[in-house]
This record gives C-alpha cells, structure tokens and sequence, in this order.
C-alpha cells in the first residue's frame, strides 16, 4: 500500500511538472508568434505560467537583476528550475 501511494505521488508530480513545461513552451511560442493575449490559450498560459514566474521575478526584482535585460530571465529561471526539479524527482 505505502508503496502505490509513492508511485502515484511520483506519478502525478512528473505529470505536473511535464504539463507546466510545455505550458512554458505554449507560452513562448504564441509570445513569439505575436498571439494577442486576449486569446484563451494564450491567457492561460500566462495564468498558470506567472504562478511560478512571480516568486522568481519578486527576487529577481528585489536585487535588481535583469533589469534592462531585454530577456525575460526570471522566466528562464522558473524553467531552469522546473528542469531541474524534474531531473531530480
């Protein structure tokens, strides 16, 4: 029994991490496609996608990183960590 609840906990974290990646790639290939953002998919997208990027864009914020970067780095850096959070779960 302990060990189904573990592979289902494994199981539906991969799942989640592998939806909010490709949501990320969703989101920056209608960004690159100029999809206007009133467009559903786009709009949720960028909805489920900012619950992680906003953390990372308070602290990128906070210490003044990126600030005239024309690169969105606190959303590159919320992908480098859903990477490596996966890798290692």
């Amino acid at each position: 029994m302990h060990t189904n609840l573990l592979y289902l906990l494994d199981h539906l974290s991969n799942g989640i991490l592998t939806v909010l990646m490709l949501l990320f790639l969703l989101r920056v290939l209608m960004q690159f496609f100029l999809v206007p953002e009133e467009n559903r998919l786009f709009a949720f997208s960028i909805a489920v996608t900012e619950i992680v990027v906003a953390p990372m864009r308070a602290i990128f914020d906070r210490f003044g990183i990126g600030e005239d970067s024309m690169i969105d780095l606190p959303f590159l850096a919320s992908l480098f960590f859903l990477v490596l959070l996966s890798a290692f779960l």
